[in-house]
Parts: structure tokens; C-alpha cells; sequence
């Protein structure tokens, strides 16, 4: 068997063993609230232009995810089921491509590393079963930066003509149009092209004319986005977390690779091989460089917008980042000359990768609201009548009831939502479900009671959910 089927061979079983890291933990959790925001606006009974109202009330991305999931329900069922097999087919692909990149640029076995730190990061594994548009984020950052590579490298050969560079500019659209963050990556790549201009060709004109359309197009299709995030900022404050000491610790490596153990891990062996290979890095002579710059402008740019004005930086914005990580690790790694070293590294990567994932796989304990749970406790109970509280955000209400529905429907339990415009005229008793981690009163019951008197008759909780079983006085 020759070197090429082997590598096949080896590529196809990593790509089963993340497809199976990845759906076995399809329905581990439920919803939270986002990815109830998008399962509610991407409804397949209701037009497009409803979905898009619905769309400018609950979510703060731009609508390209929730269009292409509302015609995915078109040809699927809408269901809970079907809804998280969306992100993880998006996922699936990111694999192949992303193990099709590291086999671009490194045509050695080495890349079949790249492909398996990708496959079993535990980061990229949450975000390819979360119905958000994170995951479809990193697809067309992965399919971006490929392209790029690939006109770069018809560039440095004189082989560049304008129509080879429609791919990279679509995607350059289409990346923006999903997340503004998108800008970071079409911004490095325009200051690599600068770095490796040496003059200015006629190769490198096609190539500067393809950036510049794209980026007149860029941002004539998100200008009034990028102007109400930039005016609007409150909108993100709420969740951002403050650039202090833990929010270094975390962003720097802990919160991409699923614990501080790690983190901690991959932090040092990253820093030890940049500054081992640094003249490599600044060599023009390979694209590390580039993926160094990515990794630069990744975290200063959305930091420091924060300094001047208020944080906006979550991980999930720069999901983009494992890209060049993952890929300079590997590449350095490829550099080491002395062989012991190098498979002692590999090693203790894959033990590292397979270890941190064995511990998420036994792990029990709920990431998002249990739902799951609740759903059960109501069941068992006498009473199966319930109401959902999202404190004083009535559309929140309407949100998690679409959730519930299908939850139930699911579930096939004989539970019943009831209306909460009717129930100060309801004769008996209820449940009230309270999502707590989105209610700054807690379970304010009295509010969604319309100030009624009411008694609990029993309590319950579960994590980021309390039930109390009530009735009007």
C-alpha cells in the first residue's frame, strides 16, 4: 500500500472519530437561549420577511445563519433533532476542510496531525451542535483563508488572472456577511499581501483590485450593520466580559481548548515553538507569517477597540483564531529536525487531545439550562399544566414557548403550555418555569401574575431553571 491510500485511510478515521465525538453530544443539552432565538426565527411556517422581522427583535448577528437554517427546515423537519444536525453537518465539513488546508500547505504527514487537533478540540466540538452561527463563522473563515493561500500561491508562480480570484472575493462577501469580526481576517490578509509585495507587478494589481471590490462590496452590504454596533454598544456590553487579569488567562488559549490544564498546555508548547522558529515565521519564503499576523490582529484589533470603548470581544467572535493556531503548532512542529523530540511532541498532543476529550464524555453535569430535566420533573408530577417566565421580556416568552413545543413534541409527554394572556382567569393550580440565568429578579412571579396573589404549593430547580408550582388566591 503506497504512502497516498495510507494517508487516506488515516484521514477518513479521523474524520469518523470527530464525526463521533460530535454526535454524542448532539442532545446532551438543551437550548439556551440564542440558539432558541434562532430555532424561533428560522421557523419554516412563517414567511421570510416575518423571519426577518423576528430576526431584528431577538438576534444581534446578521441574518445570513438564520436564512440558510430556515430553508434547511424547508427540506428537514422542523424539530429540536433536526435543528442541531444543522451545525454539525457545517462542523463535519469544517474537518475536510480544514484537513484539505493543512494538506495545501504541508504536504507531509504532518498534516494529518492538524487534522486531528481540529477533529478533538473540544471548542470546536461544543460549537458544531450549537444552533448559532459561530460554526458556519470558522466554515467560511476556513474556505476564505483557502482560497487566499491558493491566490497567493498562483501569485508568487505568475499564474494569477482576474477570474481566479472570484472565489476568494464571494467569500470574502459572504464571511463579513455572516460576522462583522470577518473584517479581522480579510484585514490580515490584505497586510500580508502588502508584506509580500516586494513591487508592484502586474499579478499584484489583479490581486489589489480583487481586495478592493470586495471590500467596496463589504461594506455596501454591511455599512448600516457595522454603524449600529459601532453606536449601539450597550447591546454588547451586558455579556462582554471586562478585560481583567482572568479575561486574559481565559482568552489566550484556556477557553479554545476546553480546560486551564489545557490551556496551559498548548500555551507553552505554542510559545516554544514560536520563538524557537521566529526566523521561520518571518520567512517570505512560507505562509507562517501570515497565519502569525491572523493570530496578531485576532486578538489586538477587538481589544483594542475595547480600550477606547467598551469591550466587545467574546471568544466565540474570533472562533476564526484556531485556524492559524492549529496550524503553526503543527508546522513548527514539522520544523524540529531532532526525531525523538518531534514524536515525544506528537505524542503528548494526541494524549492531551484524547484526554481532555474522555473527560468530556463522562462528564454529566449541564453546560445550558437543563431542560431536559425539567421536562422530566413535570412529567412525573400530577400537574402538567405549565407557564414559561422570561421576567418582563414578553418576547422571550414567546420564544421559549416555540422551544417548548417542540421540546415536547419530542419528549412525547401530554404537558400543556398555557396561554399567559388567559391565566388570571385559570382555575387550579400550575407550574411556572423560570429561566434564571436571563431574568435579573430571579423568579418574579408576582410580575407574571399580573401582581395577582398566588401560594407555592412546591418548589424545584435545576441548573439555570426554577419551578414553582403555584396557585391563584
Amino acid at each position: 500500500m503506497n504512502k497516498a491510500k495510507i494517508n487516506l485511510i488515516f484521514f477518513i478515521l479521523i474524520l469518523i472519530i470527530g464525526f463521533f465525538l460530535r454526535y454524542y453530544g448532539l442532545n446532551k443539552d438543551s437550548f439556551w437561549t440564542d440558539e432558541m432565538i434562532s430555532f424561533w426565527v428560522s421557523s419554516p411556517d412563517i414567511t421570510l420577511t416575518e423571519s426577518l422581522s423576528r430576526h431584528n427583535l431577538g438576534d444581534a448577528n446578521t441574518f445570513l445563519f438564520n436564512y440558510l437554517l430556515k430553508y434547511y427546515f424547508i427540506f428537514f423537519d422542523y424539530n429540536v433533532f433536526s435543528a442541531r444536525l444543522f451545525p454539525l453537518i457545517i462542523g463535519s465539513f469544517s474537518m475536510i476542510l480544514f484537513g484539505l488546508l493543512c494538506y495545501e500547505l504541508k504536504r507531509s504527514n504532518i498534516f494529518l496531525l492538524g487534522l486531528f487537533l481540529f477533529a478533538t478540540n473540544s471548542y470546536l466540538i461544543n460549537y458544531s451542535i450549537e444552533l448559532r452561527p459561530a460554526i458556519l463563522f470558522l466554515f467560511f473563515s476556513l474556505l476564505n483563508i483557502f482560497f487566499f493561500i491558493r491566490l497567493i500561491k498562483k501569485i508568487k508562480k505568475f499564474k494569477i488572472t482576474f477570474l481566479k480570484t472570484i472565489p476568494y472575493v464571494f467569500s470574502s462577501l459572504i464571511l463579513v456577511n455572516i460576522h462583522v469580526f470577518g473584517i479581522i481576517v480579510l484585514f490580515s490578509q490584505i497586510i500580508y499581501a502588502v508584506f509580500i509585495s516586494m513591487r508592484f507587478n502586474q499579478n499584484m494589481i489583479k490581486f489589489y483590485f480583487a481586495f478592493l471590490i470586495s471590500i467596496i462590496f463589504i461594506f455596501l452590504t454591511n455599512l448600516n450593520y457595522m454603524i449600529e454596533k459601532h453606536n449601539d454598544l450597550e447591546n454588547w456590553v451586558g455579556w462582554v466580559m471586562q478585560q481583567d487579569s482572568d479575561f486574559y488567562y481565559d482568552y489566550f488559549f484556556s477557553n479554545f481548548f476546553g480546560s486551564k490544564i489545557m490551556g496551559f498546555f498548548f500555551i507553552i508548547l505554542f510559545l516554544s515553538l514560536i520563538l524557537k522558529f521566529r526566523n521561520k515565521i518571518l520567512s517570505d519564503s512560507n505562509l507562517n507569517f501570515y497565519f502569525f499576523i491572523l493570530i496578531f490582529f485576532s486578538y489586538s484589533i477587538p481589544l483594542f477597540y475595547g480600550f477606547i470603548f467598551k469591550p466587545i470581544l467574546l471568544d466565540r467572535y474570533i472562533i476564526f483564531v484556531l485556524i492559524p493556531i492549529l496550524y503553526l503548532i503543527i508546522s513548527l512542529i514539522d520544523e524540529i529536525q531532532n526525531k525523538k523530540i518531534k514524536n515525544i511532541l506528537i505524542v503528548l498532543i494526541i494524549f492531551f487531545s484524547l484526554s481532555d476529550n474522555l473527560v468530556s464524555l463522562t462528564k454529566s453535569d449541564p453546560s445550558k439550562p437543563d431542560f431536559y430535566n425539567t421536562i422530566n420533573h413535570l412529567e412525573r408530577s400530577q400537574q402538567k399544566n405549565f407557564i414559561i417566565n422570561a421576567s418582563e421580556r414578553r418576547k422571550l416568552n414567546e420564544i421559549f414557548s416555540n422551544y417548548f413545543k417542540y421540546l415536547n413534541i419530542a419528549k412525547k409527554t401530554d404537558l400543556k403550555l398555557l396561554n399567559e394572556n388567559l391565566i388570571e382567569n385559570y382555575k387550579g393550580s400550575f407550574w411556572v418555569v423560570c429561566y434564571t440565568d436571563i431574568s435579573a429578579d430571579g423568579c418574579n412571579i408576582t410580575n407574571l401574575l399580573n401582581k395577582k396573589e398566588y401560594k407555592v404549593i412546591k418548589e424545584a430547580s435545576f441548573y439555570l431553571v426554577d419551578l414553582k408550582l403555584v396557585k391563584l388566591i
